[in-house]
């Protein structure tokens, strides 16, 4: 599960961890849970072939959810990115379950407005989140962005200052989680380190082919759910992985509502999201498409 901060993803990581028919998991808490594979029907194209999932016995390890809450929690890093989990993820389960064993991997997300994501991650930094532990892999290396704070955290943030900060990457966040990183060299993005050097893309570039990137990946996904469309995204993603649930999925009430902006601060949420709108934009006429596939 890719899950950029403040999409809803604790409440569907939540969601699948407990309330998906025959997964069996058994959570230690609200966070921690360890969960069978559920079984699925996913259509005659995956039939026919073999997977081994026969090998499996009973009580081994054989994760059918990565995510914070499931078996490996944040293996790959903390709300790892398309980048991270691709370059991870096959690895890593190599590495703690059982070796070069033929897996299938279906990669899911959960989008978000832009403006309301944006709001809800600055009322969580201004009450002290920092995500520190995040890795920013990528090209093999993890990559240092200078922070828009000195000291341990940003508490108490004005919204003025938490847009001022030119390496915030809360900006598009979404497009630059779901993109493929080193095809933008990673990083330079935000931290603008190709305006330095004469050989290096224009930003305007970068972001452009970022953005595309993102899109293809979205195509990708097995199913991605809209925050907000909680009905249609539950109804999608059990058709797209043959899942049955015990239970709705809903959502708590995000503090970002009751934020009034004016017209001058939206402008300027917009503008720096301005990636991520289009993002979204293309996001929902592909929901739709695929919930229209549904009725027919």
């Amino acid at each position: 599960m890719l899950r950029p901060m403040k999409t809803g993803g604790t409440q569907f990581d939540e969601f699948l961890t407990r309330h998906v028919r025959g997964a069996q998991c058994k959570c230690d808490g609200a966070k921690t849970c360890t969960c069978n594979r559920p079984q699925v029907k996913l259509g005659e194209a995956d039939y026919g072939t073999d997977y081994g999932d026969e090998d499996y016995e009973e009580g081994q390890d054989n994760t059918w959810l990565f995510s914070r809450s499931s078996n490996h929690r944040w293996g790959c890093g903390v709300h790892a990115d398309w980048t991270e989990l691709t370059n991870c993820v096959p690895a890593l389960l190599d590495r703690e379950e059982k070796p070069d064993q033929l897996r299938r991997f279906f990669y899911i997300t959960q989008l978000r407005d832009p403006v309301e994501r944006f709001v809800s991650e600055w009322l969580h930094v201004k009450r002290g989140a920092t995500w520190k532990s995040s890795r920013h892999h990528c090209n093999h290396m993890s990559h240092s962005i200078t922070p828009c704070y000195p000291g341990s955290s940003w508490v108490g943030v004005s919204i003025e200052e938490f847009l001022a900060c030119p390496t915030n990457l809360a900006f598009n966040r979404q497009t630059r989680m779901l993109a493929d990183l080193s095809l933008v060299n990673c990083y330079d993005v935000i931290t603008k380190k190709h305006l330095n050097n004469t050989n290096s893309q224009p930003i305007a570039y970068l972001e452009s082919k970022m953005l595309q990137s993102a899109k293809e990946n979205l195509l990708r996904m097995a199913f991605f759910g809209i925050l907000g469309r909680n009905e249609a995204s539950q109804k999608l993603l059990g058709a797209s992985l043959g899942l049955e649930f015990e239970g709705v999925f809903a959502t708590r009430d995000s503090n970002s509502e009751y934020v009034d902006l004016s017209p001058q601060l939206t402008l300027k949420i917009k503008q720096r999201n301005r990636l991520d709108l289009e993002l979204l934009s293309f996001a929902r006429d592909e929901f739709e498409r695929r919930s229209n596939l549904l009725q027919k």
